[in-house]
């Protein structure tokens, strides 16, 4: 099968999403882009956005009953540029992609280079928002992240991790947003919440719902799962996340399929999905015949702010990715433990332990917002496989058995 699954025209894709898309697909200005469901395109609202999610979802299911992964490279960063002025066709990619948008990355305020902190994972089609610091919404619009986000999970209940809220509910609300959106966050989160939904006069057009999570608990969703562990923070109540990835099936056999004699169709879907198959001379082909062993999937961990602990070690293990927060270089090490925070060494230092594969550092303070290559070069010293972080980054995390 062609690496790519489909290829539509902006035309076809309007028929199959929304009225309101451009048949030219315009100039990316207050526009939104759906993106990382492997699908590039520009829709006009949020709406578009929204229907255009479940629409092109649909495509891609009737399209290909059992696409393979593609490798997306062996890790990539790349920072945001000029958005594309059009785009001549849409192209839907293979299913199953995960990718990290850092929105802010500056720790207690805002600089000129830097936002405060806001982070969004795009995991095939569904977009998640990992703190929602002030400016954040700006942040979404500059770097393509969709107003169609259903989940905000708050890592603490600092004003630079939340205060962005405010002014994404009530956007939300003038563009007639009638789907819930649901909060997450330490104990004490619901209050304070609860208080950002209600300030101001306007009244929001959808339900919001807050919900608080202790260490230990998470929140299922298909596919994978969002789990809340302990991290230390200088005694307020915090979390930091991962998201764990189910195990996927074993990668399926086409040539042997066609040398048994199976014919290429349902009943291939039928087998890599587990179920034995009986030919029509009888034969029974049972699925270990053609499907190999369980494939790992993949895990992100989201730290927030805190002190370097075992907790984040434990739910780092053998992850695709850790984003650490990094506020301080040696220099500060002091002051890092005084307000519970950590060093850029301190967090290599995580996920040298960890067995991480990938690290990125957030999270600094202003006197590193120009130039943090010090704090680069502290963490390599240890791990080398450490990014820097910066507003727009786009992290993609392939499978491992991607290129396999």
């Amino acid at each position: 099968m062609s690496r790519h699954v489909s290829r539509l025209s902006s035309q076809n894709l309007e028929s199959r999403t929304s009225p309101g898309i451009s048949k030219h697909l315009r100039h990316f200005g207050n526009d939104c882009a759906l993106r990382h469901v492997g699908v590039a395109v520009l829709f006009e609202s949020e709406r578009d956005v929204d229907i255009g999610y479940r629409r092109i979802a649909d495509h891609v299911a009737s399209t290909a009953a059992c696409v393979g992964e593609t490798s997306i490279g062996s890790f990539s960063a790349h920072t945001g540029g000029a958005p594309q002025k059009a785009v001549q066709a849409a192209t839907i990619f293979p299913a199953m992609s995960l990718a990290i948008r850092l929105l802010g990355t500056s720790a207690s305020r805002p600089t000129v280079e830097r936002n405060v902190a806001s982070l969004a994972i795009h995991r095939e089609g569904e977009t998640l928002m990992f703190d929602c610091g002030e400016g954040t919404q700006r942040q979404m619009m500059r770097w393509g992240v969709s107003f169609a986000l259903e989940d905000i999970f708050f890592t603490h209940m600092h004003t630079d991790h939340l205060l962005g809220v405010i002014g994404l509910m009530r956007t939300m609300a003038l563009q007639g947003r009638t789907e819930r959106l649901r909060l997450w966050g330490p104990r004490g989160a619901t209050r304070v919440l609860k208080r950002a939904e209600g300030l101001g006069f306007e009244r929001t057009t959808f339900p919001v719902e807050a919900a608080e999570l202790e260490a230990g608990q998470h929140v299922a969703r298909t596919g994978y799962a969002i789990k809340a562990f302990a991290v230390d923070h200088g005694g307020a109540p915090s979390l930091g996340y991962a998201l764990v990835e189910e195990d996927r099936k074993g990668r399926f056999n086409p040539d042997l399929a066609r040398e048994i004699g199976i014919p290429e169709g349902p009943l291939w879907g039928q087998i890599h999905r587990g179920k034995a198959v009986t030919l029509d001379d009888g034969r029974v082909i049972e699925p270990s015949v053609l499907v190999g062993p369980q494939r790992p999937g993949r895990t992100v961990v989201v730290t927030g702010d805190t002190r370097p602990c075992a907790a984040t070690i434990e739910a780092s293990r053998g992850a695709d990715l850790l984003i650490h927060e990094s506020t301080f270089g040696d220099e500060e090490a002091e002051r890092a433990v005084e307000t519970g925070h950590s060093t850029a060494r301190e967090a290599a230092q995580v996920a040298r332990e960890a067995g991480v594969r990938r690290l990125v550092l957030t999270h600094f303070s202003a006197r590193y917002s120009r130039d943090a290559g010090a704090l680069e070069r502290e963490a390599r010293s240890v791990f080398s496989e450490t990014l820097i972080g910066r507003d727009g980054t786009e992290i993609e995390v392939p499978f491992r058995d991607a290129t396999g």
